[in-house]
């Protein structure tokens, strides 16, 4: 994902579902302008960031995006009993 003030790009690994907001106009993203027409340009701009970005920092051997994730691996853990026990009890 990348973002700027005006556009966040979630660009999911290897072949979407890929979304485009415009986060002036939209804040609370419920509008998807990925597959509208005439933000070629605007996804095209904000994919070449967040590749640049990826190159400079990610660690190979992590990279998610050469390696066979879905986004689900943590669904399950997430429904556990225990899943949030990290968290300090008063």
């Amino acid at each position: 994902m990348i973002r700027s003030r005006e556009w966040k790009l979630i660009w999911r690994y290897p072949a979407g579902a890929h979304e485009l907001y415009n986060v002036a106009e939209d804040p609370e993203e419920r509008v998807n302008l990925f597959i509208q027409p005439g933000y070629a340009d605007c996804i095209r701009a904000l994919r070449r960031e967040l590749d640049d970005w990826f190159s400079r920092y990610v660690e190979p051997q992590l990279d998610g995006s050469k390696l066979p994730v879905t986004g689900y691996g943590q669904r399950d853990h997430a429904t556990r009993t225990d899943a949030f026990d990290y968290r300090p009890r008063n």
